[in-house]
């Protein structure tokens, strides 16, 4: 269905995204009704009208697309005063994620409509969620689970969450603060390695819990050994494992970049650790990977072979 949108900003930025919104209009994913534009010197740009902010309340619109990467945390800010809060935060969209190698607007807006909540055992699910300029959606942000607790937990994800996150190790400025979740008898610790202490990451891990969308969950990781990428397969969720070598896993992909750039593995130990530095730059991912279809659960993810 066709998105009626403004665009917000007509500097620089906006001339760099004009060929990506022209495209994502022949292809029938959006109209554009103007322009927003607090200083600007014409009425009419590139066919679209130019209107001043304060203007945007008379104006029929599904979202607005900020054409600033640099103003953009301030646009935001001013839409939101200008229409009042609300869920007008949810209308606002980053342009630079016209950028992503895959990007459909029809497609993202699957993904914002219907939140999808990453489950991811690292901080790839919060790398995807900024890089996609998506609302968290999952509790497991800026958090690390060992891979057999993950497995534990992703296999029973719904009794698991029914239960209360409680501490186990503080945090202080040599350790982070951990928590741990148990399901008969079944203990799961989570590493907040970047919270400061146990009340703020259970603050952050608590209200996000709230915004999980069990309609649309997506478990995804990162499998630098084979055992780990089979049992991986197994779980009853719609999911990918990333892989560092082809296994020969169901819903698993290897990452033919890791290969390449590091054939040279001195152990298992350091693999794991260079491959999860290497799945956490979004550059790796999505030379290889159209991270959108992969989301939505669509075939044909690969962008090589």
């Amino acid at each position: 269905m066709q998105k009626k949108c403004l665009i917000w900003g007509c500097g620089s930025d906006y001339q760099k995204l004009y060929n990506l919104i022209k495209y994502e209009e022949l292809k029938g994913n959006v109209s554009i009704e103007a322009l927003v534009s607090k200083d600007h010197l014409f009425s009419v740009q590139d066919g679209y009208e130019v209107i001043d902010p304060a203007e945007i309340l008379s104006r029929d619109f599904d979202y607005i697309i900020v054409a600033s990467s640099r103003y953009y945390n301030e646009i935001a800010e001013d839409a939101e005063i200008i229409m009042g809060g609300g869920d007008i935060k949810k209308k606002i969209i980053n342009g630079a994620v016209l950028y992503i190698p895959g990007f459909d607007f029809t497609d993202y807006i699957k993904l914002r409509e219907n939140p999808v909540s990453i489950i991811t055992n690292d901080c790839l699910g919060g790398i995807l969620y900024h890089y996609l300029n998506l609302e968290f959606s999952s509790p497991f942000i800026n958090c690390a689970i060992d891979a057999d607790d993950f497995l534990q937990l992703v296999n029973h994800l719904e009794e698991y969450m029914k239960q209360p996150l409680l501490p186990e190790q503080e945090g202080d400025i040599y350790q982070c603060p951990v928590g741990t979740l148990t399901y008969l008898d079944n203990k799961i610790r989570i590493y907040f390695n970047h919270a400061y202490s146990f009340d703020e990451a259970k603050k952050d891990f608590e209200r996000r819990r709230n915004r999980i969308n069990w309609n649309n969950i997506f478990i995804c990781s990162n499998a630098s050994r084979k055992e780990y990428a089979e049992n991986f397969a197994k779980l009853p969720y719609r999911k990918k494992s990333i892989t560092a070598e082809d296994f020969g896993a169901v819903d698993s992909v290897m990452l033919w970049g890791y290969k390449h750039e590091y054939s040279k593995r001195q152990n298992d130990a350091a693999q794991a650790r260079e491959f999860r530095r290497y799945t956490q730059n979004m550059r790796n991912i999505t030379k290889e990977i159209n991270v959108f279809r992969m989301l939505l659960g669509e075939d044909g993810i690969r962008r090589n072979y």
